[in-house]
């Protein structure tokens, strides 16, 4: 081969590029000017050329600046560690030629090699370094690097094992160092001793767990700056293999304490159970111990990157369910809740199915209770009413319906058959959205041919068991949950529409027959209203699954059935009247806000199919003494007694409360004869207090109403009704309170 002559001219300079044993001559005609090219003045510098460019083929073309400077470098650390280079140059990022930020990058890594040369070598061997993509948080911890122990001071007594430097470990800690910067903490993070002169896997853990806390700057992250104490294991899963496991605390931790062995035997019966690798290369536990400093949270929380829990004096409960998280993540809540549930009563061994025996004679289990006080028949139709009224979906209701049904499960398919559906359930969702590690979030599914991730549960076990027990699954499913079939997409014969785009168009005045047709048939019908104006309501139909609710659905809002579907919530919901209702006609009355359409839904919930009736009547005006409705409102004044009586047919008096903010407020009706009436709290689109569809109180003659409030951002109105002809009278008192 020929060798180039040096890019300067130089008596010192030597054969370049690829090395030969004898000059070649110059050649006889002008040639153009040669790319700059690296050199190689010692035989080592040679050798190690000749073995680098055997891995990366473009050393041996013509080579820009970057180019050159990225060979030299790699030759410089071969002859300092030949395994560390080689390391280097193979990673598909080098491979495929040098852009400036990965240049960085390589002096980073020599920079590293010259202070702490056996971490440099653990980072040319990583993962996180070698594949295809450096991100700026992961050039960023090639700077932050210290030695593989923890810098003396930053623990009372570090423990012995050593671990690895993830990708895990990586990601989750550059990730969090942007929540430092957030809460402008990351100043004083750098400040600290053990920080500013480098970090190992175990300082990073920490920052990683500490992050938590230090969102808001909680006494708990100062506590832990002044001391922390840590516990940690290296073990090796089955199929996942070695996985680092980090435990801090704020306060020392206890002699006995079986928080480890709680991590580690859950990530096996996890792996066992599912029959996937554990999917974190580090778990990272943060445990706040009220007896040290001030801890905001009750029970504690998965953030993807750690976990974080509270300790008692009894010790630190639910690390199996959380530890479960690192599996069951995303949608839906209930799913993925009440396995992390399952799993720690599994793991624990409490699986106790008769604590949901359904016959009568047994006393309600906790789920039931929860469906029963939301008067909701399966978990289907309990997230709709949690979806109306506005309800946190990730309430205690879905871990214990959650858990209920997976006991069901598992006492109906069998250990292996649950964890094969649930195998095919995880992978089923992280191809479709469900991202881990370093951070897990629920996306659009796109064109997916899952329409929903409820329908995304039974597909997975219906691929996932023999017929038989697939027949023991959709028999538990079904009556628990109630089922994926029916909505929009039924290909069932319907009488009326299931959307707003094919509702059926009614008149106030007309009653009107229909056939819920299916399980979960819903018909739509689109009214017009006036503003102000109140309508009576009337719908009788023989199944309790079934209720009508009043929808406000603007022009502009889409259909989307990946989200709300499913559950057919659309729009705002303005009323629900349930069918078989014994109570007074307060829920069946409803006053229009605005003038336009308007829809309403007759909904069935799991239960049988059959006929029903539906009216609409609209309510003549009369004379008044309060106004019937949020935009005829009287004004309350603290300090005051107001009388009103009803007296028309459904009479309604609107009353504003004040507005005021940050003055709390006593309020106090009292019926001055012996009579019912009902007070209801809700905003100018009949929501109520929190956001949810108007909840009502009934009083009776003699009975006395008394409730504080504390005025929100929106405008609030208490509504009192109950008139059915002959005079209610009243008091309404409201007066200011200390807060």
């Amino acid at each position: 081969s020929t060798a180039r002559p040096p890019e300067t001219p130089s008596p010192a300079a030597t054969p370049t590029a690829t090395p030969t044993t004898a000059p070649t001559p110059a050649p006889a005609t002008p040639t153009a000017t040669p790319e700059p090219t690296v050199t190689l003045a010692t035989p080592a510098q040679r050798e190690a050329y000749e073995r680098l460019s055997s891995l990366v083929p473009w050393m041996r073309e013509s080579l820009g600046p970057r180019g050159r400077e990225a060979t030299e470098a790699a030759i410089g650390l071969w002859l300092e560690d030949p395994a560390l280079a080689e390391s280097l140059v193979q990673a598909l990022w080098f491979q495929d030629g040098i852009a400036h930020p990965e240049l960085e990058t390589i002096r980073q890594l020599v920079a590293l090699a010259a202070r702490r040369p056996l971490v440099a070598a653990g980072v040319a061997d990583s993962p996180w370094l070698s594949d295809g993509v450096l991100s700026v948080g992961e050039r960023q911890v090639i700077d932050l690097l210290g030695a593989e122990a923890p810098s003396e001071g930053f623990l009372p007594r570090a423990p012995e094992s050593r671990h690895s430097l993830s990708r895990d470990l990586v990601h989750f800690f550059a990730h969090q160092l942007g929540t430092f910067q957030t809460f402008g903490l990351l100043p004083e993070l750098e400040s600290q001793p053990w920080f500013a002169d480098g970090l190992s896997p175990l300082e990073m853990a920490f920052v990683v767990a500490a992050g938590t806390a230090a969102a808001g700057d909680s006494p708990l992250y100062r506590a832990l700056l002044e001391a922390r104490f840590a516990s940690t294991r290296v073990t090796s899963l089955a199929l996942a293999g070695d996985v680092s496991i980090y435990v801090f605390q704020n306060t020392p931790l206890l002699e006995g304490d079986r928080v480890l062995d709680d991590i580690e035997s859950t990530a096996r019966a996890l792996e066992q159970l599912l029959d996937i690798p554990f999917p974190a290369t580090d778990i990272i536990l943060l445990v706040g111990d009220p007896a040290g400093a001030e801890v905001w949270f009750y029970r504690g929380f998965h953030t993807a990157s750690h976990m974080v829990l509270r300790r008692s004096p009894e010790g630190v409960a639910h690390v199996q369910h959380e530890v479960a998280h690192y599996y069951f993540h995303g949608a839906p809540i209930w799913f993925v809740e009440g396995a992390a549930e399952f799993i720690e009563a599994y793991v624990t061994d409490t699986i106790d199915p008769s604590i949901y025996d359904r016959r009568p004679d047994r006393p309600a289990s906790h789920a039931q209770t929860c469906l029963q006080s939301y008067k909701a028949e399966n978990i289907r139709h309990f997230l709709l009413l949690e979806l109306e009224d506005a309800r946190p979906a990730s309430g205690e209701c879905s871990y214990k319906i959650g858990r209920w049904i997976f006991v069901e499960l598992y006492g109906a398919i069998g250990e292996r058959a649950l964890g094969a559906g649930l195998r095919v359930w995880y992978d089923t969702q992280f191809l479709h959205g469900g991202v881990f590690p370093p951070l897990y979030t629920v996306s659009d599914l796109g064109e997916a041919a899952v329409e929903s991730f409820e329908e995304m549960v039974p597909m997975a076990f219906s691929e996932a068991l023999s017929e038989s027990e697939h027949r023991a699954f959709e028999q538990t499913y079904e009556e628990i949950h109630g089922g994926v079939y029916g909505g929009a997409t039924a290909t069932i014969d319907d009488d009326h529409g299931d959307t707003r785009e094919d509702a059926s168009r009614v008149v106030a005045g007309e009653q009107l027959t229909g056939k819920l047709d299916h399980h979960f048939d819903f018909d739509y019908f689109a009214f017009r209203a006036e503003e102000g104006r109140k309508y009576e309501l009337e719908f009788s139909h023989e199944t309790t699954t079934s209720n009508l609710a009043i929808y406000d659905i603007p022009d502009d809002l889409a259909y989307d059935r990946k989200w709300t579907g499913f559950y057919e919530y659309f729009g705002d919901t303005l009323l629900r009247l349930r069918p078989t209702s014994t109570e007074l006609a307060r829920d069946r009355l409803w006053v229009a806000p605005r003038t336009g359409d308007f829809y309403v839904a007759i909904q069935n919930f799991g239960g049988a199919p059959g006929p029903y009736t539906f009216s609409l009547r609209a309510l003549a005006a009369a004379p008044d003494d309060h106004g019937d409705s949020a935009q005829t409102a009287t004004v309350l004044e603290g300090g005051q007694a107001t009388r009103g009586a009803l007296t028309a047919e459904r009479d309604l008096d609107y009353f504003r409360l004040p507005d005021t903010q940050g003055q709390r407020y006593r309020v106090s009706l009292v019926p001055e004869n012996d009579a019912s009436l009902f007070v209801r709290i809700h905003d100018e689109e009949g929501r109520d207090y929190y956001g949810g569809v108007g909840t009502t109180n009934e009083l009776r003659g003699g009975e006395e109403l008394s409730f504080g409030w504390r005025p929100r951002e929106a405008d609030y109105f208490l509504v009192v009704g109950g008139g059915s002809g002959a005079p209610i009278a009243y008091t309404l008192v409201i007066t200011e309170e200390e807060s």
